[in-house]
């Protein structure tokens, strides 16, 4: 029996460029939610995303409640109708992202750049 051909993925720091996390993700999977898959795993595993380099990234109606994405390079990332409540956010680079219906209440956003965001 041939094993399934993955993909991995990985979460990398946004300054350092190490990974901060890796995830062998299923080929078949359409590649424009491979790193929403690997941020699902990554929180469920506890870990720490602050300064994740997050740029288009498609994170639409994830949940992220509760995550610490401090100052995380989340530019032009599509964050329609995610749920962001508690979420730490301050210093997080949103610009040019997709908040459409995006749940934030609670969520600390001193100092995330949201120029231009929708």
């Amino acid at each position: 029996m041939t094993p399934e051909p993955t993909t991995r993925v990985h979460l990398r720091h946004r300054v350092t460029g190490t990974a901060i996390f890796s995830l062998d993700v299923d080929s078949k999977v359409p590649s424009a939610i491979h790193v929403g898959m690997a941020v699902k795993a990554a929180l469920e595993a506890s870990v720490d995303l602050r300064y994740a380099y997050l740029r288009d990234a498609n994170l639409s109606y994830a949940e992220l409640s509760g995550a610490d994405l401090r100052y995380a390079d989340m530019r032009c990332a599509d964050l329609s109708y995610a749920v962001m409540t508690g979420a730490e956010l301050n210093g997080a680079d949103l610009r040019y992202a997709d908040l459409t219906g995006a749940k934030v209440t609670g969520a600390d956003l001193r100092g995330a750049e949201l120029d231009l965001s929708r």
